[in-house]
């Protein structure tokens, strides 16, 4: 079950990554985990506790927990709930990382290579700058190949109002779904 319905707030609840997952979704199976060998997802895992703590080392903040509320014009709502990798806020730039394993060559990848990762780390950038009433934010995509033991870090500065659009854009598309969701529940 992807979303919570409240019906006496008229609220959905759903994650950043249920979201992002659905509206992105790219109709590949692996790419989703389904079929990723145990080893290689605690490979995975180790690699993002490891760059994690370098990045603590560095000043970030680990695991940082967001959420917001978005209201559609029929008075439905979302409460939309994330954990970013990784987030820097000095007074001067806020930074929000996402950290990625995957199977392409990273080398490969551009910041928008892989939609649903490009999706994510834009929300949850979103949500902080709501969050800290900040104009501008640089978003990183840490991409790292297991079997190659390579990583390529991806940055982009993203400003509020094209992270706003990108949010709205992609929550309206979300209205659909939920308004189909919730007829059928």
């Amino acid at each position: 079950q992807m979303a919570e319905y409240d019906r006496s707030t008229n609220t959905v609840t759903m994650s950043v990554r249920d979201i992002t997952d659905f509206i992105f979704r790219d109709g590949n199976a692996a790419s989703d985990g389904y079929s990723v060998p145990e080893e290689k997802m605690l490979a995975g895992a180790r690699f993002h506790r490891s760059y994690e703590a370098k990045l603590e080392n560095k000043g970030y903040i680990p695991e940082y927990r967001t959420e917001c509320v978005y209201e559609y014009d029929d008075g439905l709502k979302v409460k939309i709930q994330g954990i970013a990798d990784a987030i820097h806020d000095t007074k001067k730039t806020l930074s929000v990382c996402e950290i990625k394993t995957v199977s392409e060559n990273v080398h490969l990848l551009s910041f928008g290579s892989i939609p649903k990762y490009r999706a994510q780390v834009y929300f949850y950038a979103y949500m902080i700058m709501r969050e800290k009433n900040v104009k501008s934010c640089v978003v990183s995509l840490v991409y790292h190949n297991i079997s190659r033991s390579e990583t390529n870090v991806l940055d982009e500065v993203l400003d509020f109002e094209k992270a706003e659009s990108f949010f709205a854009e992609v929550l309206g598309e979300l209205h659909r779904w939920l308004r189909l969701y919730l007829d059928h529940t």
